[in-house]
């Protein structure tokens, strides 16, 4: 046979076969250092989908950078000469990899060569492995002693290799589970085996390494069987088996495979460092340290193959692989197991209790023993992946130092910390802040979470799609995901359904319109209620160590900074060992008026500020010479230009080693002869010479490309991409993101990719832009966002604005702005209503005189809508009667209508019923004659209640029911609940209690189903109040404690009347200094909320609960000081006239004179309760319409 020649290789010959492909020994042309290559099978390759997937792990698998996990060198397929040469042994088009040689075979051939100490320094040097890769989202998913090396590098290591390998090809259902998954059955977890890909996580290799701790112990799998499916069967059924050792081992050894081997993932250890630690306490008396290689350097790979019988490790699961016709193999290769082969016997202990898995301690110190740097030799060898490889972080010792600090602290004292990083562009912020997420992770120190921002708002950016990808639900409908979130909640001790439901909420998938079905409408919950859900989970999740919340870009992030002003506003009362990371460019905050305010008063409030410089010059030598491996003479060339700014040095290699101007000197990289060594201006430049090198010779058409991707926004979903270039009339985008990757211009992401720096994507935009085509691109994004999501859906109204605005096409952003002001009010996000009212009022006036009056006058309504939902009836008032009046002199009937339905709203809480039944009914009348179903649902709703407070019990229930019939047609949840819980209200003030509970039960589980924990909150207060008049005390107050606890953990002020309601339950179950001490501070707090009427019931039950106690004095004192400040308040409020007259009549029984003239005197002075209400009459007929 001819040489074989292998793009920059030679394959000398074939060392190793499996499942999955066969493995050749190599030779690099140039150098002469030898190499292994893995060649794929082609049956495993057998479309475009496997091999996109393939390529993208590999790409994740080269940034990896630890001394026990083998170096990847360089990628490809086979060529057609290669295969020529090879004589029919290789097939053309095969995906190869190449990686470091591990002189000393696997780890397989050395099963022999063990007793404890080697065997400890294996398992803990795999575990370090498993924690570096972990920590950077790369999961094995096929630990088996074939998948580690021996003998790699000068020091003989040992290193894991074949990452990523297994799951590559796993085709993802709804349900969140695989029809077929890749593994080899003798190490597989139970979620594996089930399939259940979204429960993957480090645990799912630390089984695997159980497993394989196990057969290094004893000499043989824990589970044995004649066939694949059977061995799954032990795996998902049967206890560990007691190990029979072949050494001596210490007595604890058997405990912690157990645990490593657990059935239920929440059982197992969740982390590696968990495991290396009760790993590294376990000893043998006397026992020695393994030190040096820890196998002879003597044995080479083929003597080794040599050494050991194949019948000993014979296995049939290659008998699964009919389709790969792998060939023989000595050991159990990978396999594709058929999920169906075992059925649903595999779901048995599926749930889990709660785990008492508490993390090692965290380090004094950051920092680390010296790890092995990749040799000058091995970087010269791939080149082709320089750019994917991790760039180590740089000094930034002092700003690391406090950031750990402040780790310690939160673990200390269980309370949150919040810090700022900020700095200019380039100098670094994001990645310290990624170093320091992963240095956490992999010692075991907290649980990361990331979330994105930035300009332009993508389908991954914020708070709530940080939750959905840390819980495994992207992409799942609302009721899938409620499901996960009851398994993972039980380990948490997370069972309350009204926080589960709410998770769900934030978590699941946004509504989708399929064939042009719009999606129904659903309400979402206030910001407290979200708040609140994120905080009760985030608090749980750090019981056990601490969270790390990454908030990068913030300066486009409000809601996250509120969630952070959250967090520390609950430490008082609710502490939890939670530490937000906040990112932001200085520049980019300079332009935001209101982020810059809130972050100086969170640093008023105790926010660490980080703020980055330029590198010293020492650190930018450091950063060139050391990491970058440039040479000295062309390190002073750059060091020169970039000015410390590390991400310039950084780009500038990188770009150097795409267009091939490096090679590797003797002392680093130098230029290759005859490059030009020119640098450009700055670092905006030098991303707009990387885009044109990437473009190249494919010209504009890839150009075009990359803009619709910058229309998308920093992080990129390849569907969307997809259908927005078909829209654009351009070809599909399928090859861009790899190649993005491979040019270190992205980074591989969930569903798609996400560039490399928010600068690029401005880089495009201005291309795109100069190029006249920017608005084109926004047209076409705007278009596919509306076809492919429900507006309500979370977020997805403002992207559509913001596309339309881009695309200059302001009229067609009205409707959506309006949808996304309107969410932005029901959620309770005032200041960011007021951003986007503002934002309409300005295009109102770019748009033609009528349409822009039109759209002034809409944003007026608006603004009436957010001042009554801030409490501020006086301002909604002036607003909507303007907008009314402006609205009906200019002919916008519609306008008119909406204005007066505001105006009524704030003529009820002024008292003004008569007022507000004509505005409502004006209001009614029009919305009926236009069909705007919402609209009327609302002055139904409204009218309802005004009714309710006239005393028209007949009327209020009928308009009510027509409230609720209508939102129910309209699939709107929470207006319906709304309604509902007003009739409960209704049937409570006529007497009827049953049908009272009922719809005040049926209004609850509305608002259960939409998240909404404030309406739950006051549906249980509703109950508590039914249960306490029909006499049930204790199951009052077990309902009205729930509801306190709700509303406590939302921070309302609604708990205050929560409050009043257990004062009131005290009292009637005899215990009037109860109800004294619960009723003491709510005078104050309503007094300061301007709430007369919930002070009258205060009143009235302080006055009962003294008269019971016998205490005269305190009845005259507070007659005194608080009677008169209630002079002009309704007394009608339920209950109050009942307690002043038992006050009165235990006063009269027990001839305290004084104070019964002095009740009467002050009941003399208050206002005829009939006045104004016995005129007023119902402006809707008996009859339903």
């Amino acid at each position: 046979m001819s040489r074989i020649i292998c793009s920059e290789f030679e394959l000398v010959a074939p060392i190793g076969k499996g499942g999955m492909g066969q493995v050749w020994e190599g030779r690099h042309l140039a150098s002469r250092v030898d190499v292994a290559v893995k060649i794929l099978h082609p049956e495993v390759v057998t479309d475009d989908e496997y091999r996109r997937t393939f390529e993208a792990e590999l790409r994740a698998v080269a940034a990896l950078d630890h001394p026990h996990i083998v170096t990847l060198l360089d990628y490809g397929t086979i060529e057609t000469s290669t295969a020529r040469q090879s004589g029919g042994a290789l097939v053309e088009g095969c995906p190869y990899l190449v990686m470091e040689y591990g002189r000393g075979g696997a780890l397989i051939d050395h099963l022999h060569h063990m007793e404890w100490p080697e065997l400890k320094a294996l398992l803990l040097q795999m575990l370090d492995a498993l924690a570096h890769a972990h920590a950077r989202g790369l999961i094995h998913r096929d630990l088996k002693p074939e998948n580690v090396l021996v003998g790699c590098g000068p020091d003989w290591s040992m290193k894991l290799t074949d990452f990523g390998l297994v799951h590559v090809d796993s085709t993802f259902d709804d349900e969140g589970k695989v029809g077929k998954v890749w593994g080899t059955p003798q190490y597989m977890a139970p979620e594996q085996l089930r399939g259940y890909w979204r429960d993957y996580g480090p645990w799912t290799d630390l089984y695997g390494l159980g497993c394989m701790a196990y057969e290094l112990v004893c000499g043989g799998w824990p589970f044995v069987a004649n066939a694949p499916w059977q061995i799954a069967a032990k795996h998902l059924r049967e206890p560990v088996p007691e190990l029979k050792p072949r050494f001596e081992v210490p007595r604890g050894l058997q405990a912690w495979v157990e645990k490593m081997m657990a059935k239920r993932t929440c059982e197992r250890f969740q982390r590696a460092a968990d495991a290396a630690w009760t790993l590294a306490s376990l000893t043998l008396p006397g026992e020695r340290v393994a030190s040096g290689p820890l196998f002879a350097q003597d044995l080479s790979w083929n003597e080794l193959n040599n050494e050991v019988n194949d019948n000993a490790w014979a296995s049939q699961t290659t008998m699964l692989l009919p389709q790969l016709h792998a060939g023989e193999t000595r050991r159990s290769s990978t396999a594709s197991l058929n999920v169906g082969d075992w059925g649903d016997a595999n779901d048995r202990g599926s749930r889990c209790d709660a785990s008492d898995a508490i993390g090692p301690p965290l380090p004094l110190s950051w920092r680390r023993g010296q790890d092995v740097a990749i040799s000058n030799e091995l970087i010269g060898i791939s080149l082709g992946l320089f750019g994917l490889r991790a760039i180590p972080l740089v000094d930034r010792e002092e700003e690391r130092d406090k950031l750990w600090s402040l780790l310690h602290t939160v673990h200390h004292t269980r309370r949150a910390q919040m810090v700022l990083i900020e700095g200019a562009a380039g100098t670094g912020k994001s990645q310290l802040a990624r170093w320091f997420c992963e240095r956490a992770e992999e010692i075991g120190g907290a649980v990361a979470l990331e979330a994105w921002h930035g300009p332009v708002q993508g389908p991954r950016d914020g708070i709530a799609q940080m939750l959905s990808r840390h819980l495994g639900c992207v992409h799942l409908p609302l009721e899938d995901a409620l499901t996960r979130l009851e398994r993972l909640g039980e380990p948490l001790g997370i069972h309350d359904s009204h926080m589960l439901k709410g998770l769900a909420q934030i978590a699941a998938a946004p509504d989708r319109d399929e064939q042009g079905q719009r999606a129904s409408s659903m309400r979402m919950a206030t910001q407290s209620d979200r708040f609140s859900v994120m905080y009760h989970y985030l608090k749980c999740l750090a019981a056990r160590r601490p969270v790390v919340m990454w908030l990068d870009d913030v300066a486009w992030g409000a809601e996250a900074i509120e969630l952070t002003a959250y967090i520390a506003q609950m430490q008082e009362r609710d502490p939890a060992a939670i530490l937000t990371v906040m990112t932001v460019r200085s520049e980019a905050l300079d332009d935001r008026e209101f982020e810059r305010e809130r972050l100086a008063t969170l640093e008023a409030q105790g926010l660490m500020r980080l703020r980055l410089a330029s590198l010293p010059d020492e650190d930018s030598e450091a950063l060139v010479r050391t990491l970058l491996r440039l040479d000295h003479g062309l390190a002073e060339h750059v060091l020169k230009r970039v000015g410390g700014v590390p991400l310039f040095a950084v780009q500038l290699v990188e770009d150097w080693v795409a267009r091939g101007k490096l090679v590797m000197g003797g002392d680093g990289f130098v230029l290759r002869p005859g490059a030009d060594s020119a640098i450009p201006d700055d670092i905006y430049a030098l991303w707009d010479e990387r885009v044109r090198a990437f473009v190249g010779a494919s010209g504009d058409a890839e150009m075009q490309q990359l803009e619709v991707a910058a229309t998308l926004g920093v992080v990129v979903e390849l569907a969307e991409l997809r259908a927005v270039c078909q829209r654009a009339g351009l070809a599909p985008p399928e090859a861009l993101g790899p190649r993005l990757i491979d040019a270190s211009l992205a980074h591989r992401h969930d569903q798609g990719w996400r560039f490399a720096h928010g600068l690029l994507q401005e880089s495009l935009e201005r291309s795109a832009r100069e190029a006249g085509r920017w608005a084109r691109w926004n047209q076409a994004a705007a278009d596919v966002l509306e076809q492919r999501y429900a507006l309500s859906s979370p977020g997805v109204a403002e992207r559509v604005v913001w596309h339309w605005v881009e695309g200059r096409c302001s009229d067609r952003a009205l409707t959506p702005l309006r949808v996304a002001i309107a969410q932005a009010i029901q959620r309770s996000e005032y200041v960011h209503a007021e951003e986007l009212i503002v934002w309409r009022e300005g295009l109102a006036e770019e748009l033609e005189e009528r349409t822009g009056q039109r759209a002034a006058l809409q944003c007026a309504v608006d603004r009436a809508w957010l001042a009554a939902s801030r409490a501020n009836y006086g301002l909604c008032r002036a607003l909507a009667e303007t907008a009314q009046r402006q609205a009906a002199a200019l002919g916008f009937i519609g306008v008119a209508a909406e204005a007066a339905s505001w105006a009524g709203v704030a003529a009820r809480h002024a008292g003004e019923l008569e007022r507000a039944q004509r505005l409502f009914k004006q209001a009614r009348d029009v919305f009926k004659a236009r069909s705007a179903s919402r609209d009327l649902a609302r002055v139904e709703l409204e009218g309802g209640r005004v009714a309710e407070l006239s005393g028209d019990l007949d009327a209020a229930h009928r308009r009510l029911k027509r409230a609720r019939d209508a939102y129910a047609r309209l699939g709107d949840a929470y207006g319906q609940a709304r309604a509902l819980n007003a009739l409960g209200d209704v049937a409570r003030k006529a007497g009827d209690v049953e049908a009272s509970r009922s719809a005040t039960v049926e209004a609850m589980a509305l608002f259960e189903s939409i998240g909404n924990i404030s309406g739950v909150a006051d549906c249980l207060n509703d109950l508590a109040e039914r249960s306490r008049l029909r006499g049930n005390v204790e199951l009052a107050r077990e309902r009205a404690e729930k509801a306190l606890k709700l509303y406590e953990a939302l921070g309302s002020q609604e708990a205050n009347t929560v409050r009043l309601n257990l004062a009131l339950i005290a009292l009637q179950s005899g215990d009037a200094l109860r109800a004294l001490h619960l009723c003491a501070p709510l005078d104050d707090a309503f007094d300061r909320a301007a709430q007369a009427a919930p002070r009258a019931q205060v009143l009235a039950t302080t006055l009962a609960a003294q008269a019971r106690l016998g205490r005269w004095r305190d009845v005259m004192a507070t007659l005194t000081t608080r009677a008169p400040s209630l002079r002009g308040t309704s007394m009608q409020m339920f209950s109050v006239q009942e307690l002043l007259r038992e006050t009165m009549d235990v006063a009269s029984a027990q001839g305290e004179t004084e104070v019964v003239l002095a009740l009467r005197k002050w009941v003399r002075d208050l206002p005829d309760e009939a006045a104004g209400l016995s005129g007023v009459s119902s402006w809707v007929s008996d009859e339903s319409s």
